[in-house]
């Protein structure tokens, strides 16, 4: 990268794009070839991301970076993996009724019930793909889920990152299609002019022979962390992938000098008027040096030292500690300062990224209020209304096939019966305390069964299945004889009182 650095009469000391001269007006640092001064109207058209990208390969270079990191390095693995922990948990728990104020068909009811569960579950969906849906969705800023096969064994799909892109030939795909509208295509995803909703997706295999077509109605396109104009995602990681890298370089640098300084048992240095031979003995050193050819073939001189080695300094010359020394404070320091600012990504704890629990309160962190806790249920909810959508495509597909009620429309059949995606709390919670307040409010009608059981971190119908059941203590009215406008008052002041008192 010799390239792009700053060339001075001692040699390369600063990165080019650090340079003073190469900020922005204002003191914004630029970012390379996207480093531009004003706007455009091309710059998020057909389905661009200026300033973050402009053509796939902008994309396939970001997505080499943060798998990398998201992969190999250990405080990037820890971070999205936490993140999944505790935005999906155990995996999520889907649920089939009727919609609010409508009424659905019973048999039309049931059959979509049993479809859903066998789908989710032919498919591995609960506590499996779900959890790798959000991992990877971090990981690359997208994953693409398709349906495959027949109405009558519909199987789920994935389309990586990588295979979606551009046809070469677009007029005769186009033909192909009778695609009768101006189109766009751009980086793999068909497009009205114009427009954002995708029409359908182009994936190219191995094989350039090898390629397919996929509409939209069989394709869940999850993107992070972009506006609904831009055609991809982008990853978690990349925001931050320099602050991720620089700690892992002060980390890596800084535990193997402290490893080849601990080689050392003691230094030994020749006094003055020793003869000639004696002076040879720095031999030893260089009997220990060999050469060592490089990745770019450049040879280099290094020396190992083995545990237990007295190096001994020739006459003239005295023995200096390295540049650092020893690790120190302020290495540390930068380290902690880089982790904080990869944590505000996530709006996640210092402790969550470093693993040092020194300065971080575990409790305090995920009460409901907290932005760590705030920003894993807005994850929840963009995850849900991702496999919701799936789902209800799912549905349509088998309908149009004729393996759901003809007669009823299909309008109808959307608006009379509601599919939720609910995950497991992340807000950590006292749990005798939560029990007795969603006991309380099922009681008082405020709520039902299946959902203070989902609140408490359980699967409803694996619990029913084991045997659960429901036990209703008869007892005395709590309110006396207080009328009835006050006790209802009373009694959710009450029930919600108790739910807030379960979180520290």
């Amino acid at each position: 990268m010799t390239d792009n650095l700053l060339e001075t009469a001692w040699g390369t000391l600063v990165p080019w794009e650090e340079y003073p001269q190469n900020d922005w007006p204002g003191g914004v640092p630029g970012t390379g070839r996207f480093a531009n001064v004003y706007t455009h109207s091309r710059d998020r058209a057909d389905g661009r991301f200026l300033p973050v990208y402009e053509t796939e390969i902008d994309l396939s270079h970001q997505r080499a970076v943060c798998r990398a990191l998201a992969q190999l390095e250990g405080v990037g693995v820890g971070a999205i993996g936490a993140m999944t922990n505790y935005t999906v948990g155990t995996g999520m728990s889907v649920t089939v009724r009727e919609a609010k104020d409508q009424s659905a068909d019973a048999g039309l009811l049931a059959d979509i019930k049993a479809f859903v569960a066998d789908f989710l579950k032919r498919n591995s969906v609960i506590g499996d793909l779900d959890r790798e849906v959000d991992s990877l969705a971090r990981e690359d800023g997208e994953r693409i889920l398709t349906l495959n096969g027949n109405a009558r064994e519909l199987s789920i799909g994935i389309v990586e990152p990588d295979w979606l892109t551009e046809p070469r030939m677009v007029r005769e795909l186009e033909d192909w299609l009778e695609c009768d509208f101006p189109s766009t295509w751009t980086f793999g995803v068909h497009r009205r002019k114009g427009c954002s909703d995708p029409v359908g997706y182009h994936v190219l295999y191995e094989d350039a022979a090898d390629w397919d077509y996929l509409p939209a109605s069989r394709v869940e396109h999850w993107k992070r962390n972009v506006p609904r104009t831009a055609a991809r995602g982008v990853s978690d990681v990349y925001p931050v992938s320099q602050d991720l890298s620089r700690e892992s370089k002060i980390a890596r640098n800084s535990a193997a000098g402290a490893a080849a300084r601990a080689a050392i048992a003691w230094v030994e240095e020749l006094v003055a008027g020793m003869s000639q031979s004696g002076a040879e003995s720095g031999a030893i050193s260089r009997a220990l040096s060999r050469s060592t050819v490089t990745g770019d073939q450049s040879t280099v001189r290094t020396r190992e030292m083995k545990p237990g080695t007295a190096v001994k300094v020739p006459n003239g010359k005295k023995y200096l500690a390295g540049p650092d020394g020893p690790a120190t404070e302020g290495n540390l320091a930068v380290a902690q300062y880089l982790l904080r600012r990869f944590g505000v990504r996530w709006s996640a704890p210092e402790y969550l990224i470093s693993g040092d629990a020194s300065n971080g309160n575990f409790a305090s962190t995920l009460v409901a209020e907290s932005p760590f806790v705030k920003a894993r249920e807005a994850d929840q909810s963009g995850h849900g209304r991702r496999w919701v959508s799936l789902l209800w495509k799912a549905i349509r597909i088998r309908y149009q096939a004729g393996l759901f009620a003809q007669w009823i429309p299909w309008e109808e059949i959307f608006r009379t019966i509601e599919i939720d995606c609910e995950f497991p709390d992340v807000a950590s919670r006292n749990e005798l305390q939560l029990t007795q307040a969603m006991v309380a409010q099922r009681d008082a009608g405020f709520i039902s069964d299946r959902t203070a059981s989902t609140r408490l971190g359980n699967d409803f119908d694996q619990e029913q299945q084991l045997g659960a059941r429901r036990v209703v203590t008869p007892s005395a009215s709590p309110f006396g004889s207080v009328p009835a406008m006050e006790s209802a008052r009373g009694a959710i002041g009450s029930l919600l009182q108790q739910e807030w008192d379960a979180y520290p």
